[in-house]
Parts: C-alpha cells; structure tokens; sequence
C-alpha cells in the first residue's frame, strides 16, 4: 500500500488549483503517477519541501525498480527547505515544514502524527481503515501546508 500526492497550482493562483491522491497497490500507485507527469508540460513548476532529498529520488527509485521510466528532468524545482532554513530556522539548524508554516502562522492541526503514518506505510495489514483515512488526512494537509508555505514565502520574498 502506498499513497502519492500532488497539488497543481494554475497560473499561479491558488483559487485554480487541484489535489490529486492516489493511493493503493504501490505498482498502480507508480504507473499513475508517472502517468500524471509524463502529462504535464515540462516547464511545470513543482513544489517539494524536502524534495530534493526525499520525495523525487524515491519516487524515481520505486518507479526505477518497477521497471517504469519516471523522471523529474526538464521540470522547474523548488525545494521550500533551502530558503526556509535560510529565512525561517534559528542560526541555519534545520528546520521542518511544521516548524516553517508555524513561524509564518498558517499551520493547521494533523489527525495524525508522522510516526503513526510510518507504521500504517510499514505494516499494512495491521492498520485499520481509520488508520488509512488519518494517514489520508494527514497527506492531504501536507499538500495544502505545502501550496500555503509557497505562497507565504513567496509573498514575503523569502524564495531566493
């Protein structure tokens, strides 16, 4: 089991915007999503925090060992990470979405934490269907935290 998100801003408006979730069998789960980008024009902005070190290399890696072509090429990147530690973390430590959209003041509760997120990921058939929607929930709001810190950051010219 497995679960991909995506959130797609249009013209830079967060009013025309769409969330896109796939979740189930990570085989699917990777054939859609390399589906959904092979789609979109290669000039598309995309927006990670953490990207860079997390989200891309793994997608790219499952895709890789299932055989599939996904790959980030061409595509604009912005990882928040870099100039939120610069602009938001005390003396350049590191510094967690949580902690960024909270000294912006625009964070939102999760259902879940990380950890319990991590054990429905890992032992699947152990979770529960509450324990699939919370990670559901918990998944989206990171999407929405994500498309919130860009658009804060980008207001406050803090994306250099």
């Amino acid at each position: 089991m497995g679960l991909v998100g995506v959130f797609l801003c249009h013209d830079g408006d967060p009013r025309t915007s769409d969330v896109h979730l796939w979740q189930g069998n990570e085989d699917i789960i990777l054939k859609n999503t390399v589906e959904f980008f092979s789609k979109l024009d290669r000039g598309t902005l995309l927006v990670t925090f953490n990207g860079s070190s997390f989200d891309i290399p793994f997608l790219e890696r499952c895709a890789m060992e299932q055989g599939l072509k996904l790959s980030f090429n061409g595509f604009e990147h912005l990882d928040l990470m870099a100039p939120a530690r610069t602009h938001l973390a005390k003396e350049g430590r590191f510094i967690s979405m949580n902690n960024a959209i909270y000294h912006l003041g625009i964070y939102t509760p999760k259902t879940c934490d990380g950890f319990k997120c991590a054990l429905t990921y890992k032992f699947p058939e152990l979770a529960s269907t509450e324990d699939w929607i919370e990670l559901l929930r918990h998944n989206f709001i990171d999407l929405e935290q994500t498309a919130r810190l860009y658009f804060e950051m980008k207001k406050w010219d803090l994306l250099d």
